[in-house]
């Protein structure tokens, strides 16, 4: 591997950081799309994770839920943020690295250890979360980032 280009990842990372508190990552391919942060645990406050939309509608979610965490608010598992998205609420869920598709590698790599993340999840039309009884089957499987095995 080409240390000179993690090295100059690593400081586009913290350069990014420095700047907007946070950097994001976006892991896209074989029809998935995910995107996460590096900088939040700096904060104090779990990593964010977003799947199954577009980057740039990952990122501006992101950028909203951070706007949130700047306002002296934490995000938690199980609670419902209407403030995050325009017209519907935004629901976060512990995130089992072991179980990732994905794991975080460049958040990892940047703190030298594994860090809490929270899943910001989007409800389906109906407005049930993936998990929720009767949530939407493809909506649910588009958010979903387990691994097949732990699925």
């Amino acid at each position: 591997m080409d240390t000179g280009w993690v090295a100059g990842m690593m400081r586009k990372i913290e350069g990014n950081i420095t700047r907007y508190g946070w950097h994001a990552t976006g892991v896209i391919g074989g029809g998935e799309s995910f995107v996460y942060t590096t900088g939040l645990t700096g904060g104090f406050h779990p990593e964010l994770v977003v799947a199954g939309l577009p980057p740039d509608t990952a990122h501006g979610l992101i950028a909203a839920a951070v706007k949130v965490i700047k306002s002296g608010v934490p995000l938690t598992a199980g609670r419902d943020y209407a403030e995050i998205a325009t017209g519907f609420p935004i629901r976060f869920r512990e995130v089992d690295q072991d179980a990732c598709r994905h794991p975080l590698s460049v958040t990892t790599r940047f703190y030298g250890r594994r860090v809490p993340a929270l899943q910001l999840v989007w409800p389906d039309p109906d407005g049930l979360f993936p998990g929720d009884p009767g949530c939407d089957p493809a909506m649910a499987a588009a958010q979903d980032i387990r691994a097949a095995d732990h699925g």
